[in-house]
Order: C-alpha cells, then sequence, then structure tokens
C-alpha cells in the first residue's frame, strides 16, 4: 500500500514533513483536494488531503479543530500548499498535528497538486506491478512443483518460506494431512483458513503469522496456493484411484485364473 511516508519521499516534488511524524506509516487510499472548512463528509477516510488552506480558519482554535476533524475522520494525513492564504503552515495547526500524531506536510507554492497525485499513483502502480510480478513468480515455483509431482510438503514450504508463516492442510475430518513452519511453530488459534477444493474433496489451509495480519499481497500469494494445492490433491485422488482399479483388476485375474506362473 502507499503510505504518507512514500508520497513525502516521492522524487521532485519537494515536499517537507512538519508535524505528525509517528503517523507517516498511515495508508493512503486516494489523494484528494478540498478547501471546504469541513471536508469530511465527502470522504471516506483513509485519504491524504491537498489544501491551500482557504479552509482552515484564521483563528488557532479554527485552526486546531480543522486538524481535530481530520483525524478523528481517520484520514491519512494533510498536504498544505503554501504560499497562498499562508507564507507557512499555521503554528496552531502544527501544534495540534503533533499532539495528535496527524502528519502534516507542506507543499511548495509552485507544486500543483496534481503533479503529487501523478507521482503518488506513478509510485503505487509500479508497486502494485512489481507485487503481481512477485506473486506470479510463487506462482510459476508452485506449479512446476505440482508438475514434478513434488507433494504437499514441498507446496507448503514454498509458501510458508516466502511469507514466513506456519500454514497447515486439513482435511474434512479435521486431520492435518500436511504442515510447514517458515521459522518457530506457530498455534493455529484463530488462524486464516482458505479452502481447498479438490473434486468433490475439501480441505482447508490453516495461515498463521506471529506478527502482523496478512495483507492483500499474502492473500495474492495464498490464492496461488490454494490453486495449486487442489491440483496436488486431484492428482493424489487420481494416482489412488488408478492403483485401486489396478488392484481389483489383479484381483479379479487371480480368482478367475487369468494368470500364468509368471
Amino acid at each position: 500500500m502507499l503510505t504518507v511516508r512514500d508520497i513525502a519521499s516521492l522524487p521532485d516534488v519537494g515536499l517537507t514533513v512538519v508535524a505528525g511524524e509517528e503517523g507517516l506509516g498511515n495508508e493512503v487510499s486516494w489523494l484528494h483536494v478540498s478547501e471546504l472548512a469541513d471536508p469530511t463528509q465527502f470522504l471516506e477516510g483513509g485519504e491524504l488531503l491537498l489544501t491551500t488552506g482557504l479552509g482552515v480558519g484564521e483563528l488557532g482554535s479554527a485552526q486546531r479543530a480543522y486538524v481535530r476533524r481530520l483525524a478523528r475522520h481517520r484520514l491519512a494525513g494533510l498536504g498544505f500548499g503554501v504560499g497562498f492564504g499562508f507564507a507557512t503552515v499555521p503554528q496552531p495547526l502544527v501544534d495540534e498535528a503533533r499532539r495528535l500524531g496527524f502528519p502534516v506536510l507542506t507543499v511548495p507554492y509552485e507544486v500543483p497538486f496534481v503533479a503529487i497525485t501523478k507521482a503518488a499513483l506513478a509510485h503505487l502502480a509500479n508497486e502494485q506491478l512489481e507485487s503481481v510480478t512477485r506473486a506470479l513468480e510463487v506462482h510459476e515455483r508452485l506449479a512446476d512443483a505440482v508438475l514434478q509431482g513434488r507433494g504437499l510438503q514441498a507446496l507448503l514450504s514454498i509458501l510458508c518460506n516466502h511469507l514466513g508463516c506456519s500454514l497447515a492442510l486439513v482435511d474434512e475430518s479435521g486431520r492435518v494431512v500436511a504442515e510447514r513452519h517458515a521459522a518457530e511453530r506457530l498455534a493455529f488459534d484463530g488462524a486464516l483458513e482458505l479452502p481447498v477444493s479438490a473434486q468433490g474433496e475439501l480441505a482447508t489451509l490453516r495461515a498463521r503469522r506471529g506478527a502482523g495480519d496478512f495483507g492483500e499481497y499474502d492473500k495474492l500469494v495464498l490464492h496461488h496456493g490454494q490453486t495449486a494445492l487442489a491440483f496436488e490433491l486431484s492428482r493424489r485422488r487420481a494416482v489412488s484411484a488408478a492403483e485401486l482399479r489396478l488392484a481389483g483388476d489383479l484381483l479379479e485375474d487371480l480368482e478367475a485364473e487369468r494368470l500364468d506362473d509368471r
């Protein structure tokens, strides 16, 4: 995900962090421009708001209340364009943002807001492309393991080593079919559970990470894992069915005395 820190670090736009450094890790869902005193009714939360300060008011109390509204609505941060209504970001606004840990960035007068939006979206697109590329590489490794018949343990090993987690494949009766751990063995209480369906056979892939939840990229990789595990379960079932048919044919031939001494 795109964060306020990513936007603050964009090259060629000259943004400066003036408050709320502890909130730079906030994820940014979108960038929005508004000069309203209360833009929150048009926002969902997670946005980085860009403004020239027309709506923040002249009084310190109004400026502090403005920041509180944004933080209460869970915006990611504020980009304040200087050189229009204010030569610098108003001090009461900065002080309140610091108190709340709400990130505020200074936008130079010569930098248009559209330039920040374009740069941020390009950065986001590059990150998404990189994530998809990495996920496809894992998918290819999983597909290769299936084609080579390396088994369930190998598939779980590829996944858990890449994601740094514990994984277990459990059948319908609750029996653990296969299990792998990236480092220490983690209990599966409260684990993420994903269905694995293969020709009527339903299993469950349980995933647990020691610190932090699974993000969108992690779930994309796990989705590839679901597909690979389903193929492997189908292959195992087909092999078992073929072996049973051969065994049945052998028994019938023995009973009917159709086999010679050899």
